[in-house]
């Protein structure tokens, strides 16, 4: 596969679900099956790396000490993101607006826990594994480590327009993509450091628990 299809594929299975399609479910099934399958298919299909050594590159190797820095790093993220949301949460989105936005794509009903469950259990570790794993391998040797950390990080935030835009308030739906570029420097750069995915998966997943408690508590 092209490196340019790899980078933004993910923003236009975004784009496709949420802003053409409006849905959340369908949102899903395209963004998560893009980041399952792309790898796999670049990785074992087309480039014929054996599964073993592919799931290695992606950083699916345990170190302890890059656990327990993830959930350091994640915990943070948690009191950042909570602090921020209870201090400016009327400056970041209107509740009414955003209710109604949900419920249109269909963020209600019995879809909710199971999509709840999937942005906490799910998307931290396919992200991580797209964007940390694979594409932070796949540039090595095309681009320098620093180039490698930002170019995957601003290709990770991107997408988040595609929600933040329609969901936030003017100009935190475009400010807001800022954290999660500098989030996925850090991330990167433990990828980086440690040779193993699971402390940024951890810090991330960690990071999604705040997101949706902000959810529960100032929007249901």
């Amino acid at each position: 596969m092209s490196l340019l299809l790899l980078l933004i594929g993910p923003s236009v299975m975004i784009a496709l679900g949420l802003l053409l399609v409006q849905n959340i479910p369908v949102t899903f099934v395209l963004f998560y099956g893009w980041l399952f399958l792309a790898p796999l298919v670049d990785s074992v299909l087309i480039r014929r790396l054996p599964v073993r050594e592919t799931l290695r590159d992606f950083g699916l190797i345990y170190r302890k000490r890059n656990l327990f820095t993830g959930y350091l790093v994640g915990a943070l993220f948690f009191l950042v993101i909570s602090a921020a949301m209870y201090l400016y949460h009327p400056f970041f989105f209107d509740r009414d607006h955003l209710h109604g936005l949900l419920l249109r794509w269909e963020f209600t009903g019995a879809f909710t826990g199971w999509l709840i469950l999937i942005l906490i259990a799910v998307n931290p570790l396919l992200e991580e594994i797209y964007w940390r794993g694979f594409m932070l391998r796949r540039l090595e040797g095309i681009l320098p480590t620093g180039a490698r950390v930002l170019v995957t990080s601003f290709f990770y935030a991107l997408y988040h327009l595609g929600p933040l835009v329609p969901m936030m308030l003017w100009p935190a739906n475009v400010l807001l993509t800022l954290p999660v570029f500098g989030a996925g420097v850090v991330w990167a750069v433990m990828r980086h450091r440690s040779g193993s995915l699971w402390g940024s998966a951890a810090s991330h997943a960690i990071a999604d628990m705040a997101i949706i408690g902000v959810y529960l508590m100032y929007i249901v």
